[in-house]
């Protein structure tokens, strides 16, 4: 799965550098393997069962900035847990997202069936938000 989103982010064409956070060096392995960068190890208290994915995404936006001296303007959070994701998707919410000055974040959805626990789901509204 971890490859999957790795190709999916390599690919995108609007997607400048694919940094992988992990704490477990197997991963870190078949990240590079795959062309992502892995500049640092994600410290233990962002790698439990009850961290928070904001937290993980600003420390990782921490050292990359201290690491690569740099800026940023967007921040892409892949999880290798969402398998339908492709580059072109990837492409697709940027551009949406680069066109609406009102919006500051973008989550993905995928349609499911009507048999999917209501806590997991999120729904569209009419400006397909």
């Amino acid at each position: 799965m971890i490859a999957h989103t790795i190709e999916a982010s390599i690919s995108s064409r609007l997607i400048s550098r694919t940094i992988v956070s992990t704490d477990d060096p197997q991963i870190a392995e078949v990240a590079k393997e795959y062309g992502a960068s892995v500049p640092f190890m994600r410290p233990s208290m962002y790698a439990t069962d009850t961290a928070k994915s904001i937290d993980v995404a600003i420390h990782a936006l921490s050292e990359c900035a201290s690491i690569y001296n740099e800026n940023y303007d967007l921040f892409v959070l892949l999880q290798p847990t969402s398998p339908f994701r492709t580059a072109t998707h990837i492409d697709e919410a940027l551009m949406l997202l680069s066109n609406d000055p009102n919006a500051d974040s973008l989550i993905s959805v995928k349609e499911v069936s009507n048999d999917c626990n209501p806590h997991y789901i999120y729904s569209l509204d009419e400006g397909n938000r």
